[in-house]
């Protein structure tokens, strides 16, 4: 089974802003303004800051501590809400040779 990983190869466009109660992230490539939840926020950060990861990865760089199965699929949702707004992508990782990125 091939390994999916996201990142953000427009993470230059965006600027992001997280505090206690939420944040938002800035689109300057469209000009649009999405306010975030905390944990969307923290999920934002890490895909910014950390390169291509797993949402497993993601996950337990938030929380601290490996997720629980509801968890992981309210990060897969979320993963998706980001890729429909064209803010991540997610590769698919056939091989340590080949790189495609998933067409769903």
């Amino acid at each position: 089974m091939p390994m999916t990983t996201w990142c953000c190869p427009r993470a230059k466009d965006l600027s992001l802003r997280i505090w206690s109660e939420g944040g938002v992230v800035f689109d300057d490539a469209n000009a649009q303004l999405h306010e975030l939840t905390p944990i969307a926020g923290e999920v934002l950060n890490q895909l910014l800051t950390g390169g291509s990861l797993t949402a497993h990865e993601i996950l337990f760089n938030v929380l601290g501590e490996a997720p629980s199965a509801e968890e992981a699929v309210q990060m897969k949702q979320l993963l998706l809400h980001f890729k429909a707004m064209d803010i991540i992508e997610c590769i698919c990782l056939d091989s340590p040779a080949t790189i495609t990125t998933q067409q769903n």
